[in-house]
This record gives C-alpha cells, sequence and structure tokens, in this order.
C-alpha cells in the first residue's frame, strides 16, 4: 500500500475542510498538507496516523495500492 495525495484531497474535500484547518487539526502546517496532497512528499506513518485521525476515517482510505489499476 502506498500513501496516496489525491486520496487526501477528496477526504479534505468531503470533510469540507481548508489545507490550514486540516492542518491545524493534524497538528502540522498548509504548506506540507498542500506538499501531500501533491504527492510531492512522502508522510512519515506517524503523518497518516494523525491525517487519518483529524478526518475521522480510517488509515486505508488514504493508501491506495500501486499494482492496482484505475
Amino acid at each position: 500500500m502506498k500513501f496516496s495525495g489525491q486520496r487526501l484531497l477528496r477526504a479534505r474535500e468531503d470533510a469540507d475542510l481548508t489545507q490550514e484547518q486540516l492542518a491545524a487539526r493534524a497538528g502540522t502546517t498548509a504548506s506540507t498538507i498542500s506538499r501531500l496532497e501533491g504527492d510531492k512528499r512522502p508522510p512519515t506513518l506517524d503523518t497518516i496516523a494523525r491525517l487519518a485521525d483529524a478526518l475521522e476515517i480510517p488509515i486505508e482510505q488514504l493508501l491506495c495500492d500501486p499494482e492496482a489499476v484505475a
């Protein structure tokens, strides 16, 4: 499984949160959220867990199978 910035973006939008709001809830910065959503930075497992907790979703929702065909 691999982190998906697109899934983070979708989850954030579904939660009706700005990058700044999600960052505050997850204890990070808006610029970090932007980089993660753009797949420009790989997150740590701790960051993924904090994001999932802030979004009130299972961690798996932020991951994708790199072998799966979309």
